[in-house]
């Protein structure tokens, strides 16, 4: 592929169903300012066929976390040499270093890291992760040229950690708001694919199974929610969310609620799924950095109850509720609170004009391209 374009080479971590790859794919399809070239330090995943469809250059490398391969490390400074880039973009730890340090060798100067991570404690980040945090943040000082992250919350807690503060810059994620928008048709069908009337209260987490995601605290404040709502239904989309889940499933079943929760495992349709819920409940533990689907749930109208956690309430603002993390009795008690408000148009509008404000695709686009610019024009007046 020839261009006379800049030429971006982003490397990252995977390209697995994850909100890092999403705004990597996002932000690549939209910033056609530069020529974009990706590596995937592991397989192609989700995103990888996605992107070679839209016409983008992907190559895997194959690592295996848990058995680092110097050869692969070899091969990866030959791709990066090849591709004669402008400017390097790394994606998440293991890509930041990896990634990084490979950049270096090939004598690229524009070297950008990415942060998509915010709790760093035993509980929310494996042991090795944490290491590579360690040695990250002594390399923050010398081998990228900036450091971008996604959160207020992310860079508060790195900065905290070690990482050169004069080299981090926020830039929020953003999205398509011509993709998720209020959609009627779209509700009304999807609510019927559940066999739910338009008057029933419908709550919906759209998250992968995962301990940071903490469904065990949403099904539990839902729990208290159908008490005062019994018309109250619960649908949880996302990887590992299916009747194969006993941890989920037994969970339901000693609480009563098999009749009121739906398992729906993954969808690919999530701005149908936004606009037919109600609500759209977050109950995160920990580890958030700037959760994509909030956002997404609000450009569609939809109002959010979310835990404090990560950039959660700079997002939500005062369009819906935020509660502290681990606490189900308040978790019910926002969405009940919330939940007489819902047919007020008002509500609805000011959630999707909080995200056109401040989060759209456009925004975070311009945020990447300035930043990039930036290195490159540093280097150039380096190397002059």
């Amino acid at each position: 592929m020839s261009s006379e374009k800049p030429v971006a080479l982003h490397i990252i971590t995977c390209l697995n169903d994850g909100g890092a790859e999403a705004v990597l794919y996002n932000l690549i399809r939209t910033a056609d300012e530069f020529e974009h070239r990706v590596i995937s330090l592991m397989g192609p995943g989700k995103y990888g066929p996605i992107l070679e469809a839209d016409g983008f250059e992907v190559s895997c490398l194959g690592l295996r976390p848990a058995l680092p391969s110097p050869l692969k490390l070899i091969k990866l400074i030959s791709k990066v040499r090849r591709a004669r880039p402008d400017v390097v973009q790394c994606w998440m730890y293991h890509a930041d270093l990896l990634g990084g340090y490979a950049a270096w060798r090939a004598r690229v100067g524009a070297i950008v890291w990415g942060l998509h991570h915010t709790t760093l404690d035993v509980e929310g980040t494996k042991w090795a992760t944490r290491q590579i945090v360690r040695l990250n943040a002594r390399f923050s000082h010398w081998l990228p040229r900036r450091i971008i992250t996604c959160s207020k919350k992310g860079d508060e807690v790195h900065r905290g950690v070690g990482y050169s503060k004069e080299k981090m810059v926020t830039v929020h994620n953003g999205y398509d708001t011509s993709a998720f928008k209020p959609n009627i048709a779209a509700r009304d069908t999807f609510r019927a694919e559940y066999g739910i009337s338009d008057g029933q209260l419908l709550l919906g987490c759209v998250a992968r199974f995962n301990p940071q995601k903490d469904h065990r605290n949403l099904i539990l404040g839902f729990n208290d929610v159908v008490q005062a709502r019994p018309d109250a239904h619960l649908l949880l989309i996302g990887r590992g969310m299916t009747n194969d889940n006993s941890e989920v499933t037994t969970l339901i079943r000693e609480l009563g609620l098999t009749n009121h929760v739906t398992l729906a495992g993954p969808r690919q349709d999530i701005p149908a799924v936004m606009n037919g819920i109600d609500l759209h409940v977050l109950g995160s533990a920990f580890g958030e950095a700037f959760p994509n689907v909030l956002s997404e749930a609000m450009c569609c109208g939809t109002p959010c109850v979310a835990t404090d956690v990560g950039d959660s309430a700079t997002i939500v603002g005062d369009t819906g509720r935020i509660v502290p993390p681990r606490d189900p009795k308040a978790l019910a008690r926002a969405i009940l609170e919330l939940t007489p408000h819902l047919s007020d148009r008002a509500i609805h509008a000011a959630c999707r004009d909080r995200i056109l404000v401040n989060f759209t695709l456009e925004h975070m686009v311009a945020g990447y391209i300035r930043v990039w610019r930036e290195s490159i024009a540093e280097v150039k007046a380096i190397n002059e």
